[in-house]
């Protein structure tokens, strides 16, 4: 049998680093991309300026969206630049926020409110999100209010 002399020091210096670990922020994907991922991420980047239209795109999303690609099709996804299917599969993939489906049927979410579909209403309507009360549960006046705002409401 082994004894472990664990001493309220060694116990508290212990419960001290795991504390400072979980406090550490979360490793974003472009840390931890593949050594393929980072070779192919600024043509991945050029061409989707190019398909989308649109200059300024996140470098992390790009590589999430590169690395989604490179898992879901990867017999595929390293000729992205002279495959017109893969190609309108990245424009499908930045405006929905999704990679996929493959032949498998897998799908990989990468992002939602920075999908570009929903740039075009941006100014007027906010990212839609599921509706906990039902449909048009807004027509109502919420439990507790008793009349409507006088002043306009602005997002």
């Amino acid at each position: 049998m082994i004894r472990v002399d664990l001493s309220r020091r060694r116990f508290i210096y212990a419960g001290a680093l795991l504390l400072s670990t979980s406090l550490l922020p979360p490793i974003s994907m472009a840390q931890i991309a593949s050594p393929l991922v980072e070779q192919h991420l600024d043509a991945f980047l050029d061409l989707s300026r190019k398909l989308t239209g649109y200059e300024t795109l996140n470098r992390e999303l790009a590589t999430r969206y590169l690395a989604a690609f490179l898992e879901l099709f990867p017999d595929e996804a390293p000729q992205f630049e002279s495959d017109k299917t893969l190609q309108k599969k990245i424009l499908h993939s930045w405006y929905t926020g999704t990679v996929g489906p493959n032949e498998a049927g897998q799908v990989r979410v990468i992002a939602y409110k920075d999908a570009f579909m929903y740039r075009p209403t941006a100014d007027g309507l906010p990212t839609p999100t599921y509706c906990f009360r039902g449909e048009l549960w807004f027509k109502a006046l919420p439990p507790g209010i008793t009349k409507e705002p006088d002043f306009p409401i602005t997002f």
